[in-house]
C-alpha cells in the first residue's frame, strides 16, 4: 500500500510519480520532469510535447472549486 499526498501531487507530481517508481521498485523508466510542464494560464501541469510545447486539456477540464471546510 502507497499513500499519495494529495496536495503534493498537485504541487510537484514528478515528485511523486517518482517517488511511485521507487515504491515499485522498478527501474525509473519515465522522467516525469522532463514529461510536465506547468501551465501558468490554466494552473495545472501539463505534457510537454517534443519541442516543449505544451499539451493540457480542453477548457472544461481542471477547473478550481472552492475549499471544503475542515471537519
Amino acid at each position: 500500500l502507497h499513500i499519495v499526498d494529495g496536495a503534493l501531487l498537485r504541487s510537484n507530481p514528478a515528485l511523486v510519480m517518482d517517488g511511485i517508481q521507487r515504491f515499485l521498485g522498478v527501474t525509473p523508466i519515465f522522467n516525469y520532469t522532463q514529461a510536465l510542464v506547468f501551465d501558468e494560464g490554466k494552473g495545472f501541469w501539463c505534457q510537454r510535447l517534443e519541442g516543449g510545447r505544451p499539451k493540457c486539456l480542453g477548457k472544461s477540464k481542471g477547473r478550481k472549486y472552492p475549499e471544503m471546510a475542515p471537519e
